[in-house]
């Protein structure tokens, strides 16, 4: 995924409701291929903005440019300028906090 974001200069972040922690663990899964070959069995669309790749039935997605990116050590950080932004309906989210999977609800409006 580093180089992919740093060739391309942008990349997509799809932000996972409550129901997709099997893909979550897909992704954070260092055996999974690499390159173009880990969205083969995934379902997810081009980004309208940038064509990075948004998973589908995620809470929200955004398309971002590549502004900066850090070097340290072994990982690099990544800092986008936000181009393109859309969600889905209002579903339970899925975060991740102090090492676990948590729950979270949309706030009432």
């Amino acid at each position: 995924m580093h180089k992919a974001i740093k060739t391309a200069g942008h990349f997509g972040v799809s932000i996972m409701e409550a129901g997709q922690e099997g893909l979550v663990r897909f992704f954070a899964d260092k055996t999974r291929p690499l390159g173009p070959g880990q969205f083969a069995d995934v379902d997810w669309s081009p980004g309208p903005r940038t064509g990075a790749p948004l998973l589908s039935g995620s809470l929200a997605w955004l398309e971002c440019e590549l502004s900066t990116a850090y070097d340290f050590g072994t990982h690099s950080i990544f800092i986008g300028e936000v181009v393109g932004a859309s969600h889905g309906g209002a579903r339970d989210g899925l975060p991740f906090f102090r090492g676990g999977f948590r729950r979270a609800v949309p706030l009432s409006a």
